[in-house]
């Protein structure tokens, strides 16, 4: 396997950031977890050992920062 670079993973990761609102708003709570965890999940395969911590934190990070798992507060 190819694994990408620390900097073509950083790129993913805004890309999925850049995403997220768009591809959560209006989803239940589920349904945000599933579409979260599926990109995230070919991020992480795409990371080599040494990076995957890295990746992992950042991608932990945007879950809070998007209430991915208990949704927007009112919701």
């Amino acid at each position: 396997m190819v694994y990408k670079t620390r900097s073509e993973l950083d790129a993913l990761v805004a890309a999925l950031e850049a995403e997220v609102p768009m591809l959560i708003a209006g989803a239940e709570p589920l349904a945000r977890q599933n579409i979260w965890a599926s990109h995230a999940e070919i991020i992480l395969a795409e990371a080599h050992a040494e990076d995957f911590d890295y990746v992992f934190d950042r991608l932990e990070s945007m879950l809070r920062k998007y209430d991915i798992f208990d949704g927007p507060a009112g919701a």
